[in-house]
């Protein structure tokens, strides 16, 4: 029977944990390059410091546990070095896994679950390489608000299946595009005022917009 070590002892480990212990199941121990949590429990948030996962280094994990199949805790974006990491540690690629449902593909945060409003339209991310998605209208109602959001669910459920090969896409040349492990789905979890929202006359118009449709705005997925 595979041995799950979870490598990264980190935050983002406490704020997923009861989700992938759902999804994956329970650990036997977590593994982490700072040597200073090496031979501790890993507590996971919890007050009680006699109570949590034993920290190994990753040559003592896997020597405790030769069956071993690793599980990357780490965000989306931060994937591919550690796997690089793993692989340098003679670690076989095919035990290899991630917390995160993932895909190879180019990407960037801006294009994980944000999307930015302002005045003019809708976009991913306020630089200029990201496709602004205009309203129908001079003032912004909840209906040009939404088909705006529809045309952005398109404009961005296409970019992210380019991204999967070396396709052109609007984003290309932005610097922060790069390679790595993405999410392979993705949902909306942050909306943003962009340049040029603040003080305009539309302002307290988008507002309300964003307030009439947020619990629709949680519900997209890509």
């Amino acid at each position: 029977m595979e041995a799950k070590i979870f490598y990264g002892a980190g935050g983002y480990a406490i704020q997923n944990f009861s989700r992938w212990l759902e999804k994956i199941g329970e650990p036997v121990c977590f593994a982490d390059i700072d040597s200073k949590k090496h031979d501790k429990l890993f507590s996971l948030g919890s007050k009680d410091s006699s109570e949590g996962y034993p920290i190994y280094s990753l040559a003592d994990a896997i020597t405790k546990y030769p069956d071993y199949i690793i599980y990357v805790t780490a965000q989306p974006g931060n994937l591919q070095s550690i796997t690089n990491y793993l692989l340098e540690q003679s670690i076989p690629k095919e035990r290899i896994r991630y917390c995160e449902e993932v895909v190879y593909r180019r990407g960037c945060r801006q294009l994980s679950g944000e999307m930015v409003v302002s005045k003019y339209g809708i976009t991913a991310c306020c630089t200029p390489y990201s496709k602004l998605i205009s309203y129908n209208e001079k003032m912004p109602t909840e209906q040009s608000v939404r088909s705006a959001i529809g045309d952005f669910r398109l404009w961005l459920k296409d970019t992210l299946e380019r991204m999967k090969t070396d396709v052109p896409t609007d984003c290309d040349g932005c610097s922060l595009l790069k390679w790595d492990y993405w999410p392979r789905d993705v949902e909306i979890r942050w909306l943003s005022a962009g340049a040029g929202f603040a003080n305009t006359t539309c302002n307290s118009a988008v507002f309300t917009v964003i307030s009439q449709i947020r619990l629709f705005l949680e519900a997209i997925k890509f």
